[in-house]
């Protein structure tokens, strides 16, 4: 199928700072590179959300019928300010310049693009880990994330109960406007700013005295960032306490997808690699008797999953293995 939304690389293609340093990276940070961006102006976007259609009915003719309206809610969400400060010892540049040839440019170059791909690997942690993760410097100052947004009526269990040993496998609806998308307000996109040559703090501050510098290059790189997820319950799906043994089978997938309605369907489910793995030896099976039995754990291991119950899967390094057991979540009938 053609895309038909934009991303966060569409968005910044025409920046010849940032464009092709995030071209570069991409590939480190899945869920940036496909989920939908939303441009809105300012910095919060007040969505409206539908809770009620108008309806009409059958009636004799003249007798006329009751006048009805729509019913919405507004609900409000926040981009939010991200900020790297990137700096290059002269005396770094010459050593690696020595080394391996080639000029300024291109020991700056490669900086940039290390500070933009743990930048985007940032945001895919912030996208599932939200406000609470312990891996993105200043994450409560972030955009809430899948965790955070998520309806209690949409976590699911696998069944796993070993102290931090589970892992997820989340399902999204990805939309601009109905389901889940990254906001980025018009003119405040990722900027790199210019390298510029000048001394670089190593220790100490003003107020002691006691300063210790050296020569190089620094610049910035700035923006604003948030995630929406239009009616939660509708686009959001977690399934939680996977491990060994206790795996997100095509049975219980096909169970979360029907918990969605008609319309906003997953357009992926995102999970580790491990979980991954969980998932094939779920499928493994051995002929018994002439008969195939599905489900046995000693033979014919399958291959590393592409989809469950119809969904393309994609995996991804920012959703943990060692995560805690997740209680309260419901369990496949």
């Amino acid at each position: 199928m053609a895309k038909q939304f934009l991303t966060l690389l569409d968005i910044h293609a025409m920046n010849k700072t940032v464009g092709p340093l995030i071209e570069e990276v991409i590939h480190e940070a899945p869920v940036v590179g496909r989920t939908p961006v939303k441009r809105i102006e300012g910095t919060r976007f007040d969505q409206l959300v539908r809770k009620s259609l108008p309806r009409g009915g059958f009636t004799n003719p003249g007798d006329g019928v009751l006048v009805s309206a729509g019913g919405y809610d507004s609900v409000a969400f926040d981009c939010k300010h991200m900020e790297a400060q990137l700096e290059a010892k002269e005396s770094f540049i010459k050593k690696k310049i020595r080394q391996e040839g080639g000029g300024i440019g291109d020991v700056l170059a490669m900086e940039a693009e290390g500070y933009i791909k743990q930048q985007l690997i940032d945001l895919d942690v912030q996208y599932f880990d939200g406000t609470k993760n312990a891996i993105v410097n200043g994450a409560s100052n972030g955009f809430a994330g899948l965790v955070d947004l998520v309806d209690p009526s949409m976590v699911f269990t696998a069944g796993g109960a070993t102290a931090n040993k589970q892992t997820s496998a989340w399902f999204v609806f990805e939309s601009e406007d109905y389901g889940v998308s990254f906001l980025m307000p018009n003119g405040e996109e990722l900027n790199l700013s210019p390298w510029q040559y000048q001394s670089l703090l190593i220790s100490g501050d003003r107020e002691n005295g006691a300063l210790t510098k050296t020569m190089g290059y620094s610049c910035g790189l700035t923006g604003y960032i948030g995630l929406k997820a239009t009616t939660p319950k509708r686009c959001i799906a977690r399934v939680a306490n996977i491990e060994s043994g206790n795996a997100l089978s095509d049975k219980l997938a096909a169970f979360v997808n029907a918990m969605f309605l008609r319309g906003y369907k997953p357009t992926v489910c995102y999970m580790s690699d491990m979980s991954g793995f969980h998932t094939a030896a779920s499928r493994e099976n051995v002929v018994v008797s002439g008969k195939m039995s599905i489900n046995s754990a000693s033979e014919s291991f399958r291959s590393m999953p592409t989809e469950v119950a119809g969904i393309p899967i994609v995996f991804t390094d920012s959703i943990s293995d060692t995560e805690a057991v997740v209680a309260g979540g419901i369990a496949m009938p």
